[in-house]
């Protein structure tokens, strides 16, 4: 009877110590997990921001070369008024050519513009559905961990 008493304790230590031994892998395994998740959220930070500074480079690439323009064309209309005041008569025509072809470049610049704008607002379109795909995956390996850990310690083992 001892003899069956010894081996039920010792059988009962190895499980014991087999518990102990699961509960540290498992702790191991989260915190490899929590570290893994801290990893791929700061890539993903570190690329939104990458973005960002890319849209605001672009942005302001942007926005100088419409002032270049702007100025440009301030110092061309003045140069035509000018020329319009000495020869009226003359560049009359000229003048109205010239004034078709910069509503085309206008047009152009704007059509440019919305292209721009749209592009943008893809790639924030496109990083958000990506974070809400990742979310999405953090709150299933969340749920995942706690059914496991439940599975092992009781459906009470956090109180």
């Amino acid at each position: 009877m001892s003899e069956r008493l010894d081996r039920i304790e010792a059988i009962l230590e190895r499980m014991a110590e087999q518990r102990e031994a699961d509960r540290r892998a498992m702790a191991e395994q989260r915190e490899a997990d929590r570290r893994e998740r801290e990893a791929e959220w700061r890539k993903m930070a570190e690329q939104r921001e990458a973005d960002r500074r890319a849209i605001a480079e672009q942005r302001e690439a942007d926005l100088r070369a419409m002032a270049e323009q702007r100025a440009a064309d301030r110092t061309e209309m003045a140069e035509q008024r000018e020329a319009d005041r000495r020869e009226m008569a003359e560049q009359r025509e000229a003048d109205r050519q010239e004034m078709a072809e910069q509503r085309e470049a206008d047009r152009q610049e704007m059509a440019e513009l919305r292209k721009t704008v749209t592009a943008l607002v893809q790639i924030v379109e496109i990083h958000q559905r990506n974070f809400d795909e990742i979310m999405t995956y953090v709150r299933g390996i969340q749920v995942e961990n706690r059914r496991i850990l439940e599975r092992v310690f009781g459906p009470d083992f956090d109180r």
